[in-house]
């Protein structure tokens, strides 16, 4: 029912999370670059640091094999 705003993730202290709203005006020239420490040395892929930080708000990770032989 609200328009003008965005929704947000507010993380609580420890790993804990709530939604929020942020008016537009407030984040559309706010945005924030990925800080470094959290992207890989080749710029292909992301860093245990984004991993950690990202945990308790996706869950957990998919576990993949590889299918390449040899």
């Amino acid at each position: 029912g609200e328009s003008g705003c965005m929704v947000t993730i507010v993380r609580d202290p420890g790993c804990g999370f709530s939604f929020g709203t942020a008016a537009l005006s407030d984040v559309a020239v706010r945005a924030k670059a990925m800080p470094p420490e959290m992207i890989n040395e080749r710029g292909s892929d992301v860093t245990r640091a984004f991993i950690d930080y990202a945990r308790p708000l996706v869950g957990p990770l998919p576990e993949y094999v590889s299918l390449k032989q040899g």
